[in-house]
């Protein structure tokens, strides 16, 4: 394609739109990328267990990773030996 690079932003409120647009405006006039964080958190069971573990943490169809995602306003993988990815 030979169109430009740019970002689409959809939002609920014009309110939101209008923030998100500042703030993308802002970063790259800056030339700052935008910051993220993460971590990793052990999940130290005996590996004949992985299955149930994975099952537990991530709760039935995804529910347990959904919740955290919804509340916490982030993003959540189990990822390793036994967790299908």
């Amino acid at each position: 394609q030979n169109e430009l690079l740019h970002l689409i932003i959809e939002a609920k409120s014009q309110e939101s739109l209008d923030k998100a647009k500042e703030e993308i405006e802002t970063i790259i006039k800056e030339h700052k990328a935008p910051t993220s964080f993460s971590c990793q958190i052990p999940v130290d069971v005996p590996e004949e267990i992985h299955y149930k573990a994975k099952g537990k943490i991530v709760g039935p169809g995804g529910q347990n990773v959904k919740y955290i995602q919804r509340k916490c306003n982030c993003r959540v993988q189990l990822k390793g030996r036994g967790s299908g990815f």
